[in-house]
């Protein structure tokens, strides 16, 4: 059996269609090291509702939001989490909870990374040109900031980390 040429490149075609560019890599990155990881997420979210996936998207942005609720619960709220916090500040200094959560944002963007890979690789190859990535960004960061600082007020019961 002979495939036509047409036949042969439909698959393709169909996987290379994505409704708006995403946000650049760069600018998601710049947003979770400079915002954290509530910032990663809101910025993998914009981008996954970008490119219309945002159901698809929806199980790994809860779980990445799972785990920095418990990472957060946990250092701030329990007796076993003040304790890590104090070795982390012993062996790390003054800012290696942050420095903790920093990684934690590195890591969020790997998974948004991950998951849009093959939409920034589109954009990249068909020549989509990016939004700028500035006003959503600083939003992101700003958002993602605040909340993290309220997070952490209300589960140590007003005590910052």
């Amino acid at each position: 059996m002979r495939l036509s040429r047409d036949e042969l490149l439909q698959p393709v075609l169909r996987d290379t269609t994505i409704p708006y560019a995403p946000y650049s890599v760069r600018t998601t990155l710049v947003t979770s090291l400079a915002g954290g990881p509530l910032a990663a997420i809101a910025i993998i979210a914009v981008n996954s509702l970008r490119l219309g996936r945002l159901a698809r998207d929806l199980v790994p942005l809860a779980l990445a939001l799972g785990v920095f609720l418990g990472l957060t619960y946990v250092l701030a709220g329990t007796e076993w989490g003040a304790g890590l916090r104090a070795n982390l500040q012993h062996s790390g200094g003054a800012h290696a909870v942050a420095i903790v959560y920093r990684a934690l944002a590195a890591a969020f963007w790997g998974l948004g990374f991950v998951l849009h890979s093959k939409e920034q690789r589109t954009a990249d190859f068909v020549g989509f040109d990016r939004p700028n990535g500035w006003v959503v960004g600083l939003a992101c960061v700003a958002g993602g900031i605040m909340l993290q600082i309220a997070l952490i007020a209300f589960v140590s019961g007003g005590v910052a980390l």
